[in-house]
């Protein structure tokens, strides 16, 4: 065989092993959003794949590293559309309402899995698994960028810690995620207007807080 065939061979057999893995994560998110972790087992994982249960070792070393990658490939979700966000040229206000729109739906799609993930970590106090911890650590710091543009540009309070404001803009969005059903009692059903409802009310209250302001524009102590 000749050189430029062999590298054309091993192109090829790249971009299907490629394909294998990402059908592979598809099937697996899908599996445990469902049905949880503990409950989905790697036979059942190969065999929507239409694979063999060897390359789930092969690519993810198991289930436990499965379902690593398939969190950090939800969180890169986040970091795309941050990145994204990062070069528009526009006001870093501007920024932070479409993150707000992109997160709420983003969130609530991935809500099934999201849940299985800190079911299957938090109540055990087991680690996170490392490589989405590494990929939330990425998406705090998009975040960061944000806030310090905000404060460079003097819309944003100076006095504020950029990362501790991150954290809580990140845990107030995430919130009507984790809560959704207990929020659907309170704000009614998931329509679109009560979505775009919640959307606009964190964003106002992340920015501007609840209290009124005098007519010189301070606000109440």
């Amino acid at each position: 065989m000749t050189l430029s065939k062999q590298k054309k061979a091993k192109t090829i057999q790249t971009r299907t092993s490629d394909v294998t893995r990402d059908r592979i994560l598809d099937v697996a998110k899908h599996l445990f959003s469902k049905q949880g972790f503990a409950k989905t087992s790697t036979r059942q994982i190969a065999l929507g794949a239409k694979c063999n249960i060897s390359l789930i070792v092969y690519h993810f070393g198991g289930k436990e590293g499965l379902l690593d990658a398939v969190a950090k490939s939800v969180a890169s979700g986040v970091s795309k559309k941050l990145s994204h966000v990062l070069t528009e040229n526009r006001k870093p206000k501007q920024n932070l309402h479409s993150i707000v729109d992109f997160l709420v739906d983003y969130l609530y799609e991935n809500s099934p899995f999201l849940n299985i993930i800190f079911k299957a970590y938090l109540p055990e106090n087991r680690p996170l698994p490392p490589l989405f911890v590494e990929q939330i650590q990425q998406n705090a710091a998009s975040a960061v960028a944000i806030f310090d543009k905000m404060k460079k540009e003097g819309t944003m309070r100076t006095d504020l810690d950029s990362r501790t404001t991150a954290a809580l803009f990140m845990g107030m969005v995430m919130f009507q995620m984790i809560a959704s059903p207990m929020l659907s009692k309170v704000i009614g059903p998931r329509t679109p207007e009560n979505i775009n409802l919640l959307k606009r009310t964190i964003e106002s209250v992340f920015l501007n807080g609840i209290l009124t302001t005098h007519k010189s524009g301070e606000k109440h102590p």
